[in-house]
C-alpha cells in the first residue's frame, strides 16, 4: 500500500492523517502546489509531487515507495542474487 495525499484539502492540512500511516508503515507521497521548502519539517523525507501531476511522475515515485516498503516488511539482508530468484552459486 502506498498513500497519495494532498497537502491541503479545502483548507484542511493532511498532517495528521500522514502521522497515523507513518505510523502504520505506510510511505506516502505528497501532492501540492506549495513549495516543497513550506511542508511541515516532520515529512521531510516524504516523496512530493508538484501540482499538476503527470502519470510519468506519479508511476516512478509509487514503484520506489512500493520497493522501498517490500523491502521493509521481508528485510533486506538476502544478497540482491537471492531476492531475484536466482542462488549466489548459479551467479558465480
Amino acid at each position: 500500500d502506498v498513500a497519495v495525499l494532498d497537502v491541503n484539502l479545502a483548507g484542511e492540512f493532511v498532517y495528521p492523517l500522514a502521522d497515523r500511516l507513518r505510523a502504520s508503515d505506510v510511505p506516502c507521497v505528497f501532492v501540492t502546489g506549495y513549495d516543497q521548502q513550506a511542508l511541515d519539517v516532520r515529512f521531510a523525507h516524504f516523496p512530493v509531487l508538484q501540482k499538476p501531476i503527470h502519470r510519468q511522475n506519479l508511476e516512478p515515485v509509487l514503484r520506489a515507495c512500493i520497493k522501498t516498503r517490500a523491502q521493509a516488511m521481508h528485510g533486506d539482508a538476502a544478497p540482491t542474487a537471492q531476492r531475484d530468484g536466482k542462488s549466489e552459486a548459479a551467479s558465480a
